[in-house]
């Protein structure tokens, strides 16, 4: 399996053709960040509620 990169984000084709995607690349790309004490990081609350509002699982 190759990973490939495209516009920054990660991921990777699957045995059934479907593309996964680094999730963390995704989060950054839209601009769920914040930046606290010249840090970036991701507002993972944020990430879950958007996925529970489309209806996709967000334990692991």
């Amino acid at each position: 399996m190759d990973i490939l990169i495209i516009h920054g984000v990660r991921g990777f084709i699957d045995g059934n053709g479907t593309p996964q995607l680094n999730l963390e690349d995704v989060a950054r790309g839209l601009g769920f960040t914040d930046k606290s004490k010249s840090a970036e990081y991701v507002k993972w609350d944020r990430v879950r509620q958007y996925l529970s509002d489309l209806k996709f699982l967000t334990e692991v």
